[in-house]
């Protein structure tokens, strides 16, 4: 068995009993609260803002019985989601991003492990602490307008942990041992060990493999910080060529799209050329919809097209150092002065639809301006390096870097024949 396939019989072995909890299932004996320690704001862009919200977190037991759970401190939340209620109430929604990793010799023992694991009596709490990123962005232009800062300058977080220890295979283990005791890790049944470890520990307390919702965490925010003007930065495109072919599921379409970045502000600004490396650093990634107001509300029939791959490595040394200079270096960068734009970029989108279309489609597309692997290795967020650039640039113009280190096209039609709508 391979060790992949190994790892998510694993996961599924603890998966499962969560799955089989019903609404008369008796209410959990756990109680999760937190409280907000500090709330510091990282960005704060023309396209939004970004906090780092740290959390004391407390799970009690409220029960009768004592209850096993994994230890883990911190608690990894890497990201959260937002959403607005009907009452104008801003409520972020995080998950634990992965369960404690457990190998399986930490986890296979006569009595549960302390350095996994934590036993609560009645009435007992253990805490915990995790950091977790809100982020507000603002609309953009031709967008449906949503909510952005609640006036209320509060919002609350409902966050979800893992009931659950991924347990993997022990990497130092000696699968050829010459021992006969059929306890190998090619040969261990993971579907087997929640029962096992239950019923091993049953005299010290009951295993808890169930998720672990919160209360509501409030968040006092602070007052909304001024942001800084947009750069009227835009990409526009439009549809050069069009080929089509229908298939058995539906049609194919081979779309030459030419996109341009135009200063519609009243600064320059700087852009990093797609040259600047040895390899094109515009990758184009887009999205599909039925009509405009689908693409307004984020509701696409599909979407794709490729990203840079993720990598830090040495080969990206030497631009970030041909970059760190005074002024812009021209064999690197555009500045492009008011109502300039650059060379147009063309690309090609192949979407296969899994049906004919009603009427015409709609297209857009986001094009990275600021590839995150020129910042130093170990700064996975905030564009630190591009700041200081920006920093130093500042009398030639602003430095883009984008939302999120792209921007995004405004949509445009895209005109089918007629032989390929739906009747």
């Amino acid at each position: 068995m391979t060790a992949a396939r190994f790892l998510v019989l694993v996961i599924l072995a603890f998966a499962l009993p969560c799955s089989a909890k019903s609404d008369d299932d008796p209410k959990s004996p756990l109680v999760l609260r937190g409280k907000l320690t500090s709330l510091d704001l990282k960005v704060n862009e023309s396209w939004g803002l970004r906090f780092e919200g740290k959390f004391e977190l407390q799970i009690t037991n409220v029960g009768d019985d004592k209850i096993i759970l994994t230890r883990r401190d911190p608690v990894h939340t890497w990201s959260s989601s937002s959403r607005w209620t009907d009452q104008g109430d801003l409520i972020f929604e995080a998950s634990e991003s992965r369960p404690p990793v457990v190998g399986r010799s930490a986890i296979d023992q006569q009595i549960p492990p302390n350095d996994s694991t934590i036993t609560l009596g009645p009435r007992e709490t253990y805490t915990t602490h995790t950091t977790i990123p809100f982020e507000f962005y603002r609309s953009r232009p031709g967008r449906t307008t949503t909510p952005f800062y609640p006036q209320s300058k509060r919002a609350q977080l409902e966050l979800t942990l893992i009931g659950a220890p991924d347990v993997v295979p022990d990497s130092s283990r000696n699968t050829l041992a010459d021992d006969d005791s059929g306890s190998d890790d090619d040969d261990f049944n993971s579907s087997e060990m929640p029962e096992v470890l239950q019923k091993r520990w049953a005299a010290i307390g009951k295993l808890h493999l169930e998720k672990i919702e919160s209360e509501p965490i409030e968040i006092p925010l602070p007052s909304q910080p001024d942001s800084p003007s947009d750069s009227g930065l835009v990409l526009k495109g439009h549809v050069t060529s069009l080929g089509t072919e229908r298939t058995t599921t539906g049609a194919k379409f081979e779309i030459e799209v030419e996109l341009s970045l135009v200063n519609t502000g009243k600064k320059p600004v700087i852009l990093l050329r797609p040259d600047a490396k040895e390899h094109d650093l515009w990758y184009t990634t887009w999205g599909v919809s039925a009509n405009r107001e689908a693409i307004e509300t984020n509701k696409y029939l599909y979407r794709g097209g490729l990203v840079l791959s993720n990598s830090r490595g040495k080969s990206w040394e030497p631009l970030r150092e041909a970059l760190d200079q005074p002024k812009p270096p021209e064999n690197l960068v555009w500045v492009l002065q008011p109502g300039a734009a650059t060379p147009p970029f063309r690309t090609t989108i192949n979407y296969s639809a899994s049906e004919l279309p009603a009427s015409n489609l709609w297209l857009e597309v986001t094009l990275p301006v600021w590839p995150t692997n020129i910042e130093p290795m170990g700064s996975w967020d905030d564009n630190p390096f591009g700041k200081k650039l920006r920093q130093q640039w500042m009398a030639q113009g602003e430095l883009q870097l984008g939302e999120d280190c792209a921007v995004t096209s405004e949509p445009f039609e895209l005109v089918l024949p007629p032989q390929f709508k739906r009747e």
